[in-house]
């Protein structure tokens, strides 16, 4: 099981607003960030807009996204789902989304 991106992967946070010093592990001799699925994990939002952030194992991989159960219809919505063999990188995809779309506050502008 995949537990931490790889460089490329963690620089495209980074590139998005991520602050590396959220990254928990370091790779190579100059020290990259490199993101953990736990650090992932506690980037992520728990809620958005009432959407709460579910992870599903499937036949596929892992199910990641921001869901809602609306009662007067019936039916649960989702935001920003993926679908991905290893769950970091479901996680990592949800992230991008999250960051894309302003769910994640950044200090870039």
């Amino acid at each position: 099981m995949k537990t931490t991106l790889t460089i490329e992967e963690s620089a495209k946070l980074i590139e998005l607003g991520v602050d590396a010093k959220l990254a928990s592990s370091y790779v190579g001799m100059y020290r990259v960030p490199t993101f953990t699925l736990t650090d992932i994990l506690s980037i992520l939002p728990k809620e958005i807009d009432g959407y709460h952030l579910s992870i599903e194992a499937s036949s596929q991989g892992y199910e990641v996204s921001y869901m809602l159960w609306d009662i007067g219809d019936e039916a649960y919505h989702f935001m920003g789902a993926t679908e991905r063999p290893e769950l970091i990188d479901a996680l990592n995809q949800l992230a991008i989304w999250c960051l894309e779309n302003n769910h994640i506050k950044t200090d870039k502008k």
